[in-house]
């Protein structure tokens, strides 16, 4: 079988070097003049012009004899006459403007004689000298088409081929009629997740306007249970609630900026992981967190996420346990500045010497993503605070109740221990006071009678032992101890331990 399968070969002179030189080089190997030739002779032979003979392996007969399209054009009309309006070929091209509409109206022929698109060649590939071995594979898929033509019984090129025009047009409708289906089925798949969509939607619209109403619920009896508004408040508020949630349901306002975090519809495991989520929220756990808040800050927490999203709280509930900690809090209301001090919040937490683990993420409390893991940071906290003794109290428990009903504004901070190891050192060094007399009861036969025996003490002694003795006496340490390696490791673990409690301390 006499055909070529060569397609992308660089013309002469345009690589100048490296990975493409090399590959160009191999495809010029592989190109068979042979081809060329009898490719260029069946053209002659229909066209009634002479051949020029072919030499060397780039092409340039083949360039220099077809370029201008006359050719080629001519080749096409005499394979099926009117292929190409004869008015349109010029056949004295004198401008390559010229030259590359005929080359055009070639391959538009091409096209109308069932040449498969694979087989096309492109107008550089031939005016432009891109991939001669194209323009040669493209002569030989013309040869082909025309031998089931009717009106063409001249010369063979390439192998027999015996798939007549209509089994072509036959194939090429069966082909169309799969696509068309396919398409169908595509269609109706992206209109049965329209659906879906759809339905989801709503559903996650119906979940936003039901939590919606309980946080409003849940944030009136939290001021109504605190005494801070009245009853009839109370049923006034409730019943605007219900009528702003009543027009939410009837409408198609967007829930965005009511609800943030709403976002996009979940689907699938992000849809599972969120529903896990709201199951295992404990609202009751939320109520306590918010109890010890104000419990410490002295700010009126009514709402969890409204009054926290800011960072504002959180930045006063860090300078409650260290005075100054955090300097500048953003009160712009903008979500820049609300991030602002959701971090300046969690550097502080770092700072304190919360676990990594135990902080949050901003997204979690400003997009609603998880708080339940905002919630379970404040116990973590609470438990890190008790520990270092930088308020009297009250604390979270695990239960959830506060360890003192008294809020640590009303005692002095500054009177806290310093830490609970130095309280216990103050303990164990404590100056031993020595007895000024000792009585020893000495028993006879008569339980009756006691005997008292002062002990004798000269007034130096009597004088320094009035003094508290608060110096604490160490072991003197040798020279050659301290050159070990041992000794200089532990010297240096002591101090950095030093350095880390002190910065902690602040």
């Amino acid at each position: 079988a006499e055909e070529f399968s060569i397609y992308h070969l660089q013309p002469p002179g345009m690589p100048t070097g490296g990975l493409d030189a090399e590959i160009a080089q191999r495809m010029r190997d592989k190109y068979d003049p042979t081809l060329e030739q009898k490719a260029l002779d069946w053209i002659g032979a229909i066209v009634n012009e002479k051949v020029p003979k072919v030499q060397g392996k780039d092409g340039d007969s083949l360039y220099n004899w077809l370029k201008d399209g006359v050719i080629l054009c001519k080749l096409v009309n005499v394979i099926k006459p009117g292929t190409i309006p004869t008015s349109k070929i010029t056949t004295n091209p004198r401008h390559h403007l010229e030259e590359r509409e005929n080359i055009n109206l070639y391959l538009g022929g091409c096209i109308r004689l069932g040449v498969p698109s694979q087989d096309m060649c492109l107008l550089s590939d031939l005016h432009s000298r891109r991939s001669i071995p194209a323009v040669l594979a493209n002569i030989y898929a013309l040869g082909r088409q025309a031998q089931v033509t009717s009106t063409f019984d001249g010369p063979r090129l390439g192998v027999k081929y015996s798939v007549s025009i209509e089994e072509q047009q036959r194939r090429k409708k069966k082909k169309e009629t799969e696509r068309q289906k396919f398409m169908a089925h595509r269609r109706m798949k992206s209109d049965s997740q329209l659906r879906r969509r759809t339905e989801l939607e709503l559903e996650q619209r119906e979940e936003a306007l039901k939590d919606l109403e309980v946080k409003e619920t849940r944030k009136l009896t939290r001021q109504l249970s605190k005494g801070k508004i009245s009853l009839e408040a109370f049923r006034q508020k409730s019943s605007e609630n219900l009528m702003k949630i009543d027009t939410l349901k009837n409408s198609n306002a967007d829930l965005t900026e009511l609800v943030p975090g709403l976002g996009a519809v979940k689907y699938g495991m992000d849809r599972e992981i969120a529903k896990k989520r709201k199951k295992q929220y404990s609202t009751e756990k939320e109520e306590q967190v918010m109890d010890w808040i104000e419990a410490v800050t002295g700010e009126d927490i009514n709402s969890f996420y409204d009054d926290l999203k800011d960072g504002k709280t959180l930045c006063k509930l860090l300078n409650c346990f260290r005075p100054k900690m955090i300097r500048r809090i953003n009160t712009r209301d903008t979500a820049l500045s609300h991030r602002d001090n959701i971090t300046m919040y969690l550097e502080g937490c770092a700072r304190l010497g919360v676990d990594k683990s135990s902080l949050f993420a901003i997204s979690d409390l400003y997009e609603q993503k998880d708080l339940n893991t905002v919630v379970n940071h404040f116990f973590m906290l609470s438990k890190r605070v008790e520990l270092l003794r930088l308020i009297p109290g009250p604390f979270l428990q695990r239960d959830g109740t506060l360890s003192a009903p008294a809020s640590p504004r009303d005692y002095l901070i500054d009177s806290a221990p310093t830490s609970p190891r130095e309280e216990q050192r103050n303990n164990d060094t404590a100056p031993v006071k020595r007895p000024l007399s000792v009585s020893v009861t000495v028993s006879d036969a008569s339980p009756n009678e006691e005997e008292t025996s002062p002990l004798e003490t000269s007034p130096e002694e009597k004088e320094e032992e009035s003094k508290p003795d608060y110096a604490v006496q160490f072991k003197k340490t040798s020279f050659l101890t301290m050159l070990t390696p041992r000794f200089l490791v532990r010297s240096m673990f002591h101090t950095v331990m030093s350095v880390q409690y002190a910065f902690v301390r602040g």
